[in-house]
């Protein structure tokens, strides 16, 4: 495996944790999502610290938001295959050919699919 390949990776399980840990608003939501339905303001609260707004989980997840409308069913196998998602009754470090069953497509479509939203959040990240 290549180093940017690998690093790639990486990005995209540090984005998974960093929707586990809550950065993500409850459901499909986003922080962009809000910032947009909010024209462009978030309350947080008070005090407290501060989120950061530029980091490659946010990256990450404006790259796939932006590809929801065109291709929806790429950004659910992305969110599945890291971890994002889980689906019920399979386990974490399920095959993808099980994770695509559960998804009812073929491992062919799962892997074009996954293919196609690496390469779209690969080119968003190296164009921020």
């Amino acid at each position: 495996m290549d180093v940017a390949r690998r690093r790639l990776d990486q990005a995209f399980e540090m984005w998974a944790r960093w929707v586990h840990h809550g950065h993500l608003v409850a459901g499909y939501r986003s922080l962009t999502g809000v910032m947009m339905e909010n024209k462009g303001q978030m309350n947080f609260g008070s005090g407290g610290k501060q989120p950061v707004i530029d980091c490659v989980e946010l990256r990450i997840e404006t790259a796939l938001c932006q590809l929801v409308p065109t291709k929806p069913r790429a950004v659910d196998v992305v969110r599945v295959e890291y971890g994002a998602w889980r689906i019920p009754s399979l386990p974490l470090d399920a095959k993808r050919i099980d994770k695509a069953h559960k998804m009812n497509i073929s491992l062919a479509t799962y892997e074009r699919d996954l293919a196609l939203a690496r390469a779209h959040v690969r080119n968003a990240i190296n164009r921020g």
